[in-house]
């Protein structure tokens, strides 16, 4: 399935018993959140404000001890403030800023030889020479900001709508995995490091409660400069251009005082510009998107002796896209679910069961990460007890 694996140094028996890799990652952080109330400012005005602090080590080796990725260390600062207030009883207007910092080093690693499948059909393979690659320390910050508001209609009707960003840093270590692929010698961090992304984000919907029955409709965009993909047909991986869409809706009834049925309905697609020229010429991989049309349907039931009982039906249509390199089918599939709870000894009893019927389908997004069907999970059954203290 993975064209590139880890050499084993004999050319008779080239791919490696020490395949397999082991990721650690060794994080400790700090979070302070204060809530301000300033009606002494504004009436009704409120101030949610602090920071963020984060100390990561990250490294993955093969089962051999060498090293898969260039170990990093992370250290990520941000800080921020956000501001509620009601002008008049019918709006109410958010909006906020963070600054994002995060200060990457990237030590110096050998990227190690790999088996290349040339042929399948031969089982033709070459062998991919290691490569060096000269670590670096680089920053990246930002400043990123958000506003909403929401109109209300009515007691029992609602309007909202948000813009909101965000700033992250993709997969560092799977550029550095791939470093140099083809080539050999010595290579910089900075000819293959990501650049972090900043997101853009739309939402518009509507909500409201009329007595027994619930229900909402949400639209969303998503758009980046430098959304990050893997190609399976080079194996590597890529930023570019990318615009992700879609909607929700929600309803919910109470039939009776124990029967709640209801069902939440989304659908989700999304394009990127593969030869970067501006414009969105090719569907998003599935490994992004999986199926892009989601329906759960679900009914609630609280028995008298305090049992709630939950019973799903999950159904994932199918996508069939030109993401750019290649098309990707995946297959529609329904599951179901079982769900109950019950209290006991000052806690909580829950017993669930995901996909019910075992039924046989494809996980899309794992199948199309490297184009070769995987399964999804069979029957699982979990059963767990919990108490709050």
């Amino acid at each position: 399935a993975n064209f590139a694996v880890y050499y084993s140094g004999n050319p008779g028996d080239p791919i490696s018993d020490a395949g397999q890799t082991r990721f650690d990652v060794e994080q400790v952080g700090l979070r302070a959140t204060v809530d301000s109330e300033l009606d002494q400012i504004y009436e009704g005005l409120t101030l949610t404000w602090g920071f963020d602090f984060t100390h990561d080590e990250t490294s993955q080796e093969f089962m051999d001890g060498a090293d898969a990725i260039a170990p990093m260390t992370q250290n990520s600062y941000a800080g921020f403030v956000q501001a509620e207030v009601t002008p008049v009883d019918w709006l109410l207007l958010r909006g906020g800023l963070r600054y994002e910092r995060f200060d990457l080093e990237v030590e110096d690693f050998t990227r190690p030889s790999y088996v290349y499948l040339v042929n399948p059909a031969t089982m033709a393979t070459t062998i991919l020479p290691p490569v060096n690659v000269i670590g670096a320390d680089t920053t990246y910050d930002e400043v990123v900001f958000n506003i909403g508001a929401v109109v209300f209609l009515t007691d029992e009707v609602e309007v909202f709508g948000a813009f909101s960003q965000g700033y992250s840093l993709p997969d560092v270590g799977g550029f550095t995995r791939r470093a140099g692929l083809g080539q050999s010698g010595t290579i910089d961090y900075s000819d293959i490091g990501p650049e972090a992304i900043k997101v853009d984000n739309y939402e518009i919907g509507v909500r409201g409660t009329w007595n027994d029955f619930r229900g909402s409709l949400t639209g969303f965009i998503s758009e980046s400069e430098l959304g990050t993909n893997f190609d399976v047909t080079t194996n590597q991986v890529s930023q570019q251009k990318e615009r992700i869409f879609g909607i929700e809706a929600i309803a919910e009834a109470d039939v009776t005082e124990a029967l709640i049925l209801g069902g939440v309905f989304s659908y989700t697609e999304g394009r990127r510009d593969t030869d970067d020229d501006g414009n969105l010429d090719a569907y998003l991989p599935n490994n992004r998107i999986g199926p892009p049309l989601r329906f759960t349907g679900y009914a609630n039931y609280s028995f008298d002796f305090d049992l709630d009982v939950r019973m799903e039906a999950v159904y994932s249509g199918a996508r069939n896209r030109d993401d750019g390199t290649q098309k990707v089918r995946s297959d529609d599939t329904i599951t179901f679910n079982l769900a109950a709870e019950y209290p006991l000894l000052g806690g909580k009893m829950s017993f669930g069961v995901e996909n019910l019927l075992d039924t046989d389908y494809e996980n899309p997004t794992a199948s199309a990460t490297r184009n070769i069907p995987v399964s999804g999970f069979g029957r699982v059954v979990a059963l767990r007890y919990s108490r709050v203290f």
